[in-house]
């Protein structure tokens, strides 16, 4: 799939938005993503937004979209996150508030979230929430403990 077709696919099953006083990158999947080519897409227009906003917090909706395969739980793992320490210089961590289903929360809350939150391979980290109120509110205390 080429670049053209893939920006133009994207607000399709995307809503992306950055809030400037809170210094939050809202990004929602409106649906489960229809390729995996849109979904690393996905994650590198995500990746391009907090570059142009300087922006280390991000509410990530996937309420509507699912849960992640294992390849692509793989790949957000061992080759996004990865991407973040040269994005993002002098060890500046990412925060990230994964909104997911309440039948997600476990996996998400157990098995995704602490695997990419591990200090010693990335400057990433993570929570899972079902709620917006408290994952907007974890971002507002992460960035109140910098």
């Amino acid at each position: 799939m080429d670049n053209a077709t893939v920006r133009t696919l994207l607000p399709s099953f995307l809503s992306i938005s950055y809030r400037s006083q809170e210094r939050i990158i809202v990004f929602r999947w409106l649906c489960p993503v229809p390729s995996e080519d849109l979904f690393r897409a996905s994650y590198f227009a995500l990746l391009d937004l907090a570059v142009q906003h300087d922006c280390w917090q991000w509410l990530l909706d996937l309420r509507r979209r699912g849960s992640n395969t294992v390849e692509q739980d793989q790949w957000v793992l061992h080759e996004f996150c990865p991407m973040l320490n040269a994005v993002f210089p002098n060890n500046q961590l990412v925060y990230a508030a994964y909104l997911v289903a309440p039948s997600s929360l476990h996996h998400y809350a157990n098995v995704v979230t602490p695997a990419l939150s591990n200090p010693l391979k990335t400057c990433y980290r993570a929570a899972a929430f079902i709620d917006e109120g408290p994952a907007n509110s974890w971002l507002t205390d992460q960035r109140a403990a910098k």
